[in-house]
């Protein structure tokens, strides 16, 4: 399990093509699960950022939407 909270500079290509409000979500939503303790690999933040460009009312629905 990763715990390492620089995942914007891991992995910030998944992050370049976002708006900023959305980039601001996915941060928040990627803080969330790590702090929930689940792991947060570049699996997982794709996901969020995909999910939250793709389909942001189901990314609402998952609770993630912080604005």
């Amino acid at each position: 399990m990763s715990t390492e909270t620089n995942f914007e500079e891991r992995w910030p290509e998944l992050f370049a093509n976002l708006t900023p409000a959305q980039h601001e979500q996915a941060v928040a939503a990627c803080w969330y699960v790590l702090n929930d303790g689940f792991p947060l690999e570049r699996e997982s933040v794709e996901r969020i950022t995909t999910l939250l460009v793709d389909d942001p009312q189901q990314f609402a629905i998952l609770g993630w939407d912080f604005s």
